[in-house]
């Protein structure tokens, strides 16, 4: 009798402890935008200050582009956003062309944890990336009337939360390979019980070191992967794309993904989950687009360093801008 149970009791016991163990605590995603006390005229300086003072890597840092002169604004203003490990670059020249083209300031921002010397990405939290995303749509709405928000992966993510978080303030989301879920099936369990003691093992360590097939990647990108960031990756993922926070997004919305068949799509993030939230947006169905471009070989869609094609998905985006805002191009690009 007592050998019959101890099998049991054993499952029970190890259950337990599973549940029991380790895991991230749920963040607090705040729902206010730090105030600024500087004008547009010294918002460069704010910006140049701050980024000067960090030992950040050359052209990592964040970076106002002025259309029409220093402190001069205009009625749209295009932030963009990064994704995980990346900086200004990954978007070029795609950010920089759209905003030349139709005479928007933009602002190519820099989030906490990225871009620096010697790598801080083991600081990177899901509230601690939220409240970054948060100061540099604060400085964008300095350098103008409108922001549209532009985002690569993970800073596609941040640009849904502030579209879900501030309807009356972002007035658009061109998203670049949005980060709703990682392409790989086991993802699920990092921010789990003991999620941060599986990774370490699955890494082989306390991190794990990213290889790009480019070298110039290695520039812009964070190429050390602490188990810690990943896990806390996940942590935002899950608990921000949702469909609750879908349906808050009311912008205008294109969306832009690599796939081409099986065998030739994104291999960072899970692009199935791709149309299922544009499709959850609440948005109105004439003001969001979303289109896959087989032609991008890469997760990067926009940057020189890795698409394939990214005159494809400026072609896109041009239409979109044109269709919805009724921009056209700036007298010098006609």
């Amino acid at each position: 009798m007592i050998k019959k149970l101890l099998l049991p009791a054993i499952l029970l016991i190890l259950v337990v402890g599973y549940f029991l163990g380790p895991k991230p605590e749920t963040p607090n995603y705040k729902g206010s935008l730090p105030e600024l006390n500087v004008s547009i005229s010294e918002i460069t300086q704010y910006v140049d200050s701050t980024e000067n003072s960090q030992e950040l890597r050359v052209d990592n840092n964040a970076k106002i582009v002025w259309e029409l002169g220093i402190g001069k604004p205009t009625e749209y203003v295009i932030l963009y956003l990064p994704g995980f490990s990346a900086t200004r670059m990954e978007g070029n020249p795609v950010h920089i062309d759209m905003a030349d083209k139709y005479a928007c300031n933009l602002y190519l921002a820099r989030l906490d944890y990225h871009g620096y010397k010697e790598s801080q990405l083991a600081d990177f939290t899901a509230e601690g990336i939220w409240e970054s995303a948060l100061e540099q749509f604060a400085i964008a709405e300095k350098l103008g009337q409108k922001v549209i928000i532009m985002g690569t992966s993970t800073g596609a993510t941040l640009g849904i939360m502030l579209a879900a978080k501030f309807p009356d303030k972002v007035h658009g989301l061109i998203n670049m390979s949005p980060n709703i879920r990682v392409n790989n099936s086991a993802a699920f369990l990092l921010n789990d019980p003991w999620g941060l003691q599986i990774c370490n093992i699955a890494f082989g360590g306390e991190a794990e070191r990213i290889y790009h097939d480019q070298e110039a990647a290695n520039l812009y990108w964070d190429t050390l992967y602490p188990a810690t960031a990943v896990v806390q990756l996940q942590e935002l993922l899950e608990t921000s794309m949702v469909d609750s926070t879908f349906q808050k997004v009311k912008c205008p919305t294109i969306t832009l993904y690599y796939y081409k068949n099986e065998a030739n799509q994104d291999e960072v993030v899970d692009v199935s989950y791709i149309p299922k939230m544009q499709d959850k947006l609440g948005t109105p169905a004439n003001l969001k687009r979303i289109k896959a471009i087989p032609t991008a070989g890469n997760h990067v869609i926009g940057s020189f360093i890795k698409s394939k094609d990214y005159q494809a998905v400026e072609a896109e985006i041009s239409s979109f801008i044109e269709d919805i805002y009724g921009l056209k191009p700036w007298p010098t690009h006609e």
